[in-house]
């Protein structure tokens, strides 16, 4: 909520220009960023200042989508609605996530047979 909010003030208030994009150039006439290179330069910085081991591959901008999707997953909400957050134009994009949620993929296996049982 305090990041949603945070982002809304800043597009309403606080964002440069009339650029839609959500991150745009500091200076006029505030065009939008035309790569992630700033960005995965902050994630870096991040990942250094908090001492934290860079993930396998490298630091990429995908990890705020995915640390986005993994969150939504264990907070409850469906892959649906994930798809619609990360505007997948597929739902097969979005069930990459679901080997996330293996809580919630339990409720929905079947127990195995056993032999003898009568189920």
């Amino acid at each position: 909520v305090d990041v949603g909010e945070a982002i809304a003030d800043y597009i309403l208030n606080g964002r440069a220009g009339r650029s839609r994009s959500l991150f745009v150039t500091l200076r006029a006439p505030h065009p939008p960023l035309r790569t992630t290179h700033v960005i995965r330069r902050m994630l870096v910085d991040a990942f250094a200042k908090a001492a934290v081991p860079s993930p396998k591959g490298g630091v990429r901008t995908h990890l705020l989508r995915h640390a986005l999707a993994v969150d939504m997953l264990n907070r409850g909400n469906s892959l649906n609605e994930i798809g619609d957050v990360l505007r997948h134009r597929s739902r097969t994009a979005t069930t990459i996530y679901a080997r996330h949620g293996i809580e919630t993929l339990r409720a929905l296996a079947r127990s195995w047979p056993i032999q003898g049982d009568p189920r």
